[in-house]
């Protein structure tokens, strides 16, 4: 989506002036605020005063520059941490979903018992809008009805990847389960193993699934009293469909057209895609990249969820013996962890790399990646190709698209 449509769609919310904007995120969790950054940054190049309410367990508040103001609230955990090895080990369902709403609502909890001040604070606050995003964070929610109901706050609400298939259900936004590969599929068995949506059984088990999650987040976690602190602060006549209902936008990220056809709903509407314009590579990667031995270049880069480090043992080494293997290749690999790789010197190690660009270069022939939501979509902008390596959450998704459609080649963990 274009950054200047989507201001535009902001514009025509915001006042002519400076206007204050609110922004919130996922409890603790880095991706999708990276998604919603470049939109925030460009409201403030425009002029307009943006606020982010940083809900973390990490008492380093984020910094997105000196321009945008951030109000941060320090949770520590409760509790042992989830290790991160589960993003490697642990095989996730629809039914998991509300469990995971019901632990949002228990921090939303926390934050009105021990930071009420700054609660007070945002809730007092005279703002023009509200930027929020979908997922994991009923403090979101909670804030935004409450200040739509009582100062007609308009807020958005942003979905940085996919919209859950509840919201699709309980709103009538014009998707179904039959023309829609879900998060939860199961592991594909090899790289012919693909989602299709003429086989019958592929369509039932993906309408169990979505039902699952519909069913779990629409009524069990009102009946379980998982949404006690949310209606603390917003009120007992808060549901789901009722707060899209009254969202001003729902964007949406994503490329849902590919590889299959889907309806359009009369509300719901297609901008199409952006594609930023890569920046020169720095010097440090075009010496590695354009060595004359090198037969291409390969990066290799999980983003800011996944650490490899936590991976099994046996795909750690399979990576280093990888590595190794192809000494005619440059490998650069975008890891910040502190164990250190057995590599040899075709492979630049980086705790960040210029991804795009390096993308775009014409040496680049393979991208190895996590197979997050995002990453489909990256890959097919940025003409390369991407290896899955499957594990915990919404990845499944990706691996399952047919390799002819989307240049995808798919090897599970």
């Amino acid at each position: 989506m274009s950054s200047r449509i989507f201001t535009l769609l902001l514009f025509s919310i915001c006042s002519a002036f400076s206007s204050r904007v609110l922004v919130t995120f996922a409890h603790d969790f880095d991706s999708h605020i990276n998604s919603i950054k470049p939109f925030f940054l460009k409201l403030v190049e425009r002029g307009h005063n943006v606020t982010v309410l940083d809900t973390s367990s990490n008492p380093k508040p984020r910094y997105f520059g000196p321009d945008v103001h951030v109000l941060p609230i320090y949770l520590p955990p409760k509790g042992p941490k989830p290790a991160h090895d589960s993003f490697w080990i642990v095989d996730t369902a629809s039914h998991h979903l509300p469990p995971l709403f019901a632990a949002t609502d228990r921090v939303l909890g926390d934050i009105i018992e021990e930071h009420k001040e700054k609660l007070d604070t945002v809730l007092n606050t005279t703002w023009d809008l509200i930027i929020m995003d979908e997922v994991f964070g009923l403090h979101q929610n909670a804030i935004s009805y409450k200040l739509k109901k009582e100062k007609n706050v308009p807020y958005i609400v942003f979905s940085t990847t996919i919209t859950w298939m509840s919201n699709y259900i309980n709103n009538a936004m014009g998707r179904f389960s039959s023309s829609r590969i879900g998060m939860f599929v199961p592991l594909p068995k090899d790289s012919n193993n693909f989602w299709n949506p003429s086989n019958f059984m592929h369509r039932i088990s993906q309408f169990i699934a979505d039902f699952r999650e519909y069913f779990g987040i629409c009524y069990m976690l009102s009946f379980n009293g998982d949404l006690d602190n949310l209606k603390r602060i917003a009120s007992d006549d808060f549901t789901f469909s009722k707060f899209t209902k009254q969202s001003a936008f729902h964007l949406n990220e994503q490329i849902d057209r590919l590889p299959f056809a889907v309806p359009e709903a009369a509300d719901f509407k297609s901008i199409g895609a952006h594609c930023r314009t890569p920046n020169a590579l720095s010097r440090k990667y075009l010496n590695f990249m354009n060595d004359l031995s090198s037969k291409g270049t390969i990066y290799v880069g999980f983003g800011s969820t996944i650490d490899i480090t936590f991976a099994p043992e046996f795909l750690w080494k399979a990576f280093e013996d990888t590595f190794r293997n192809l000494s005619d290749y440059r490998i650069i690999f975008a890891y910040g962890g502190e164990r250190k790789m057995d590599v040899g010197k075709n492979v630049m190690i980086t705790k960040w790399a210029p991804q795009l660009e390096i993308l775009y270069h014409n040496a680049t022939m393979l991208f190895i990646s996590h197979a997050g939501l995002k990453r489909p979509a990256k890959t097919s902008r940025d003409r390369s190709v991407i290896s899955i390596f499957q594990k915990y959450g919404t990845g499944r998704s990706s691996a399952h698209r047919p390799n002819d459609q989307t240049l995808l080649a798919c090897s599970t963990v």
